[in-house]
């Protein structure tokens, strides 16, 4: 049975948005990587297991144990969005009408939101050719 999509509100423009999750997701519980696209309100999951994000690391961990050096790496072997932003670890989740951060909706750091485009980097090829 699936479950139905939340309604929030942005705290700056007041436009009401659909989620298509129930609640926020929490990356820890589920061994991903969320990161934001710095130019519109896409956001990029890939997983721990990932095949790319594994041969940039020096050894086997977690996207949220990653230090900043490992991140800048990550990033900058990422595609680019679709609108030709960059995918980036911290950045928040943001309104698709207004660009306005969104993180006072999540819990905590590990957790993150699914607003306007997504991008599965496990179905979809989301690393740069070496």
């Amino acid at each position: 049975m699936g479950h139905k999509a939340v309604v929030i509100t942005c705290p700056h423009c007041a436009r009401v948005l659909d989620l298509p999750q129930k609640y926020p997701y929490h990356a820890g519980l589920s061994s991903v990587a969320a990161l934001y696209c710095d130019l519109c309100s896409t956001t990029l999951v890939f997983s721990s297991y990932n095949a790319g994000f594994i041969s940039l690391l020096d050894e086997a961990k977690h996207p949220w144990t990653v230090s900043d050096d490992e991140k800048e790496r990550i990033e900058a072997h990422l595609v680019p969005c679709l609108c030709g932003g960059q995918f980036r670890f911290d950045l928040p989740p943001r309104c698709p009408s207004c660009s306005g951060s969104l993180t006072a909706l999540l819990p905590d750091s590990m957790s993150y939101l699914v607003i306007g485009n997504h991008v599965d980097g496990e179905t979809c090829d989301i690393w740069l050719k070496r």
